[in-house]
């Protein structure tokens, strides 16, 4: 299970990238706060009660905002494969390529 990003070409408007999730419903990007809606790891040793969500909430953030924006690797081009999302707060999330993607750096 994982979450990964595919890219493609749109004409007249460039890269364009889609963020999928194969974890299956209960997983902790898919359960949510009862009382405040924050995401599992933040809220659930405050609390306690989760839900799920029905959908994935990285998925979801990355086709709200310019998620690429919050990449926080060393300069590469975009590929397709698995990334790790790291939420440091619900507003500033950041992302990276795993580590067996085949990643062509820049320099």
């Amino acid at each position: 299970m994982t979450h990964k990003v595919d890219w493609y070409f749109e004409p007249d408007f460039g890269p364009v990238s889609k963020v999928i999730c194969t974890f299956p419903e209960g997983s902790p990007c898919r359960m949510t706060c009862k009382t405040c809606g924050g995401l599992d790891d933040q809220c659930s040793d405050y609390h306690g009660a989760l839900t799920p969500y029905g959908t994935c909430k990285i998925v979801e953030w990355a086709d709200a905002d310019d998620w690429t924006q919050f990449y926080n690797g060393p300069p590469a081009k975009p590929v397709d494969g698995e990334i790790i999302v790291e939420w440091l707060t619900a507003e500033f999330p950041n992302w990276h390529y795993a580590p067996d993607v085949e990643v062509r750096y820049e320099r």
